[in-house]
């Protein structure tokens, strides 16, 4: 059975739900959070509040920082590409490594939320 090439409507439209499944993860993830410690299901923990409250946020804005500074680096190589195909495939590449490095920081606030019960922590999910 042949197989036809990807059209460009179907490469974007890949990437859209793939980008809709890795947030929708994170805001269920984070509304089961929400439920649980709102509804006393989990013990908080006084002890990591501290240190989690510094680490939360430095973590978030290095996830930004990175996510930023290394797609504006791939892009620019990806431009010196001839093929088309080439240059989506990379995008793609990019565009996981982007989303893999602002979901770590949103995922992890979850799990400080979670070990803390510090609304504050869970503050930096916004950004």
């Amino acid at each position: 059975m042949p197989t036809k090439p990807q059209t460009s409507k179907e490469y974007f439209t890949i990437l859209t739900i793939l980008h809709s499944a890795l947030l929708i993860v994170q805001a269920l993830f984070a509304a089961v959070a929400f439920y649980m410690i709102s509804g006393g299901q989990l013990p908080s923990s006084v002890e990591l509040n501290n240190i989690l409250k510094i680490i939360a946020p430095v973590l978030v804005f290095a996830g930004l920082l990175g996510s930023s500074l290394l797609s504006k680096v791939q892009l620019k190589s990806i431009k010196q590409k001839p093929a088309l195909k080439d240059k989506l495939k990379d995008y793609r590449s990019v565009l996981l490594l982007k989303w893999a490095l602002l979901e770590t920081p949103s995922m992890f606030s979850v799990v400080c939320f979670l070990l803390t019960g510090n609304y504050f922590i869970s503050a930096w999910l916004h950004y």
